[in-house]
């Protein structure tokens, strides 16, 4: 008989080290119960967007460049086109340099929790205080992270960095903060982009730990006969993404910031368009238990009852720390082919891709996308063909055709791009002419396989060329939205407006560059990305101008029947004001959730928002039967039982202190407490009859749902205006 290790956790980091050095030969025989760590090896600037070996530079002679060789033929190529553009549109000036500080000049001291601290320490898990791990996880992607990395400071960053390797870590540590009173802001990648990791400063004392994921990075089981693989959250998903490939396999799914998120942070946002339609099962650690769906890793989709996973995704770590995914898999499309055609108009361009989508013109539309007039000039700019003259009188030539006999006019002009996967060659070429001759009915005209690899390309090149531009005082940021079809035009138009009126009101000259972007489009509308920037040399306040330009749009979004986010940013704190205002009083009791706002909830949900206090006489509720809802029991913590069951349900017990509350809902199971409450079957009061089972209405249901969310804790009378703040 083998002796049991005696020290398992410092096992388990030297094998997730071990597993960083080295190439995993046994991905291709990988068994469904194996357990691997997804490799993650990063080389992230501190101080900006990516890698540390991928910048922007201008040469001796002007000539920009992408150093680096992480895009393939983008990298390491010259931009002949881009700094006459720059100079041209944001007057930026190659002798006038306004370089980066070295390293923050000020972080202050942190704040330490010793019974908190006590309390981890002994369980194995790994903290640290260093200055560099708490300034690295205490802040995002956005420009007003990037700007105050390289030119400003912090107020408050995380006290300590944890890095749980488990999901018991994770239990163990919400539990602590719990307990001892201490904040928690989940860490994935770094890439959010709207101020969500931002910790709190005014009226906030506790302690604040942010919870780096990476360490749980592992592939728990793969069965390629149900097609599903289970993975910790902390996996980056692009290194996921590649060793599946090696299986002749796929996530099926992309976004803008593959390379750098973790699967859980995507699933936090809800981020690449309908990625939770590729999510099965997900576990989410929360202050009074574990939420997860029972028994669903193999099962096909079930439609008993509400799903209660829709309030986990885009809960951005406000109701809990998400530990585990279950994926739907797919078998990976060997081919990949671009498509873009010029439109005479923006207008002409989005015809067509209502068309493509709302007739199915090709089955294997992977992706689309289209830019106004202002946005392919910066695609234009993007071009690395060395100008010789031969290629400049070619180009003259086909602007006169164009303009001729095409009625493509330079300056009006925009540009659309379709990416396609697939098995068969041959027909990935039909599905190209079909798109063609669409595209050929509104006006279009081929433009090439180059300019839309390039249109889809920039999305990842577009980070880096902000923090290259912020040398030169020019400042850059956009903003996501999706709104109908019919209403496309009109946002547009009144954003823009809204963006340059003002800028102009900020005394910013010159004229800012705004520019459109469709990203993905649907049967009923699409998403758009409005980018913006301009020179800010002159200004007394930057970021604020900054500020006030994007609320100022946001405003005119949520004015013009847009949504306030779509898939690629979310809300964080960055946007919460105007979440809220959008929010009915139902959504934001959503912060029933919260006790003691233990997880990061100012990230969406305002700080004045109400939240429950939840000790001995909370009331938690398990999620683990079929069909059946049975309300939360006592609201007081003097004790009191019941147990009553249908036919399709599981039992529900209520007990006081530190027992376990259960109640039945839709094939999900929540432990609370410190027991985990397994799937027990059917259990029948034999006082009840089937009759009376299965009278719970529809109205019922909802009502019964809405009095649980709101049961966790105490209700705060008196209205909103008496409800604690609870920042973090």
């Amino acid at each position: 008989m083998s002796e049991e290790n005696p020290y398992p956790n410092a096992s388990r980091r030297l094998e997730n080290i071990f597993g960083h050095l080295i190439e995993h030969k046994e991905w291709r025989t990988l068994s469904p119960s194996q357990t691997l760590a997804v490799r993650t090896n990063r080389e992230i600037k501190w101080n900006g967007h990516g890698y540390k070996d991928t910048f922007f530079k201008f040469d001796d002679r002007g000539t920009a460049s992408l150093l680096g060789n992480r895009f393939g033929h983008f990298s390491s190529k010259e931009y002949h086109e881009l700094r006459p553009w720059l100079e041209q549109t944001l007057r930026i000036n190659l002798k006038t340099v306004c370089p980066a500080q070295k390293s923050m000049s000020e972080i202050h001291s942190p704040e330490v929790n010793h019974g908190f601290y006590d309390a981890i320490r002994p369980k194995g898990v790994i903290i640290s205080f260093s200055e560099q791990d708490r300034l690295s996880r205490g802040h995002g992607n956005s420009t007003m992270d990037i700007y105050n990395l390289r030119y400003g400071n912090f107020n408050r960053l995380p006290d300590a960095v944890i890095w749980p390797e488990s999901h018991e870590h994770v239990e163990i540590i919400v539990r602590a903060a719990q307990k001892f009173n201490v904040g928690c802001i989940p860490y994935g990648g770094g890439s959010n982009y709207v101020n969500a990791l931002d910790c709190p400063i005014e009226e906030e004392k506790r302690m604040i730990v942010s919870l780096d994921m990476r360490q749980m990075n592992r592939i728990l089981s793969l069965n390629n006969e149900n097609m599903i693989v289970v993975v910790e959250a902390g996996a980056i998903a692009k290194d996921l993404e590649m060793e599946l490939r090696k299986l002749g396999l796929s996530l099926g799914w992309d976004a803008d910031s593959f390379e750098f998120s973790t699967v859980g942070g995507l699933a936090a946002l809800r981020s690449s368009g309908d990625f939770e339609n590729s999510i099965i099962n997900m576990k989410i650690v929360t202050p009074t238990g574990t939420i997860q769906k029972s028994g669903s890793n193999t099962l096909p989709p079930f439609f008993s009852g509400p799903d209660i996973t829709n309030l986990l995704f885009g809960s951005e770590g406000t109701l809990g720390v998400i530990t585990e995914l279950t994926f739907k898999l797919h078998y990976l499309t060997p081919f990949r082919h671009y498509v873009s055609i010029y439109f005479p108009t923006f207008h002409k361009g989005l015809l067509f891709l209502r068309e493509i989508v709302q007739r199915k013109v090709i089955n294997n539309l992977s992706d689309a996308r289209l830019v106004d007039e202002t946005g392919l000039q910066l695609v234009q700019a993007f071009n690395t063909i060395t100008p010789t003259i031969t290629t400049v009188f070619s180009e003259v030539i086909r602007k006169y055709y164009w303009k001729k006999f095409k009625n493509l006019k330079f300056g009006k002009m925009c540009l659309a791009a379709i990416l396609i996967d697939g098995y068969d060659t041959s027909k990935m070429v039909n599905d190209e002419k079909r798109i063609l001759k669409t595209g050929e009915t509104f006006g279009g005209v081929d433009a090439g396989y180059d300019l839309g690899e390039r249109m889809f390309f920039m999305s990842k090149g577009l980070p880096y060329l902000r923090d290259f531009l912020l040398d030169y005082y020019a400042i850059s940021d956009y903003l996501d939205t999706s709104t109908s079809w019919s209403n496309i035009e009109d946002l547009v138009v009144k954003v823009r407006e809204t963006i340059v009126t003002t800028c102009r009101a900020q005394s910013v000259r010159p004229r800012p560059f705004v520019a459109v972007r469709v990203d993905h489009i649907y049967e009923t509308g699409a998403s758009l990305t409005f980018t913006y920037g301009f020179n800010c040399r002159n200004l007394a306040d930057p970021l604020g101008t900054l500020r006030r330009v994007e609320q100022d749009a946001l405003v005119e979004i949520l004015r013009s029947n847009g949504s306030i986010s779509h898939h690629t940013t979310g809300i964080g704190k960055r946007k919460k004001e105007c979440f809220i205002e959008s929010l009915s009083e139902v959504g934001e009791n959503c912060n029933a959730l919260l006790p003691h706002g233990q997880i990061g909830d100012s990230t969406i949900y305002s700080s004045d928002s109400y939240h429950h206090s939840v000790g001995s006489s909370s009331q938690a509720f398990c999620i683990s039967g079929d069909n059946a809802v049975v309300p939360c029991g006592q609201e007081s913590g003097n004790g009191g039982g019941a147990d009553s069951s249908s036919s399709r349900g599981k039992s529900h017990d209520f007990q006081s202190g530190e027992g376990t509350s259960r109640i039945t809902f839709s094939g999900y199971q929540f432990v609370a407490g410190q027991e985990r409450i397994e799937n027990t079957g059917i259990r029948r009061n034999e006082n009840e009859s089937k009759d009376d089972e299965n009278n719970i209405s529809n109205v019922q249901t909802k009502k019964i749902l809405k009095d649980c969310l709101q049961s966790w804790g105490h209700r705060y009378p008196g209205g909103k205006e008496n409800y604690p703040k609870t920042p973090c």
